[in-house]
């Protein structure tokens, strides 16, 4: 890519003297009790509004290797499922003595607390009644402001595949410090990896922080600064913080939380490439243009980019896999 007359090509196997194999990683879920920020919880009531203790409160999902997790109400009724992964999720109450309530439908989202308090009548265990209802939007349990990216999104916007190429969709978001690329912000898809820093409402650059599965991947010595590829293949979805972080963010700028996308009980896969020449890139430049001084525009010498992966089960409901390459 050339900008004034410098030049720099951009090729999927190579980053600016990163590794070229940035994008190669391998997302084995060994336990079904990993670590995440996403939640379900509430009351459980009876008719008459008394508290219920020792529900059992069951999440299902397919995105869940083990399909369920479980939870049970405690003295106060009240109950919490932790550790869940983004996905949309069917959870089932049950008491004996009292008919088994079923909610489906609740999707959950990077870092979202879902509360979903529920009243339960008495009858037969083996009697049910579900009820499909809108997804709670608003977390009453946290005080963060949060953009989330979901894999429809990542798949779905024509946009350089980039972290920050996503961030900058988030209005108000302001792109610096552009490592990779001439362009700090996006241009029909020629930022392929763009690296650089981002900041929102006045904010400083150098309070960036960039998490994978909850660990801070930033550089070393240089605050706000990530000098690394991550291919957006490799991610479920994609959370930006941007106000009221919570305790755990050690600076108040713009967070991103990348969540891997992992094995499954039925193998899949996906392959995405993008590539462009300069017969394919618009000039608007103009002799009033070049009046003022601008000899040249930016110039594209070639860029391109391919992105497998596959996933799938090595023990079923327990062990699996995830492989992607950039």
């Amino acid at each position: 890519m050339r900008n004034g007359g410098s030049q720099r090509r951009c090729r999927g196997w190579r980053g600016a003297g990163f590794t070229t194999w940035a994008g190669l990683a391998a997302c084995i879920v060994l336990l079904p009790g990993l670590a995440g920020a996403q939640e379900i919880g509430g009351t459980v009531t009876d008719t008459t509004a008394g508290v219920l203790p020792g529900v059992t409160v069951e999440a299902r999902s397919p995105t869940l290797i083990e399909q369920v997790r479980t939870a049970v109400t405690d003295g106060s009724g009240q109950y919490l499922i932790v550790a869940l992964e983004p996905g949309t999720y069917t959870v089932t109450y049950s008491l004996p003595g009292f008919t088994t309530f079923v909610r489906e439908g609740i999707e959950i989202t990077s870092g979202f607390t879902a509360n979903i308090d529920v009243q339960m009548s008495v009858g037969d265990i083996q009697e049910s009644i579900t009820v499909s209802g809108a997804t709670p939007v608003v977390d009453i349990q946290n005080v963060e402001q949060v953009a989330v990216i979901d894999r429809e999104i990542i798949d779905s916007i024509p946009t350089g595949k980039s972290i920050n190429s996503y961030g900058l969709l988030i209005p108000g978001m302001v792109g610096e410090n552009s490592f990779g690329s001439s362009l700090t912000q996006d241009a029909g898809g020629l930022t392929l990896q763009t690296l650089g820093t981002m900041s929102i409402h006045g904010g400083s650059q150098s309070d960036q922080m960039m998490t994978l599965n909850g660990m801070d991947v930033g550089d070393t010595f240089l605050q706000g600064v990530a000098r690394a590829y991550f291919p957006d293949t490799a991610f479920e979805e994609m959370s930006f913080s941007y106000s009221g972080n919570s305790a755990e963010i050690e600076t108040g700028g713009v967070s991103i939380g990348m969540i891997p996308r992992e094995g499954s009980n039925s193998f899949s896969g996906s392959f995405f490439t993008t590539f462009s020449f300069p017969d394919l890139l618009a000039n608007n430049l103009d002799q009033d243009l070049m009046d003022q001084g601008l000899l040249t525009g930016t110039a594209l010498d070639e860029t391109w980019t391919f992105a497998p992966a596959f996933g799938g089960p090595i023990v079923r409901d327990r062990i699996g896999f995830c492989f992607k390459q950039y």
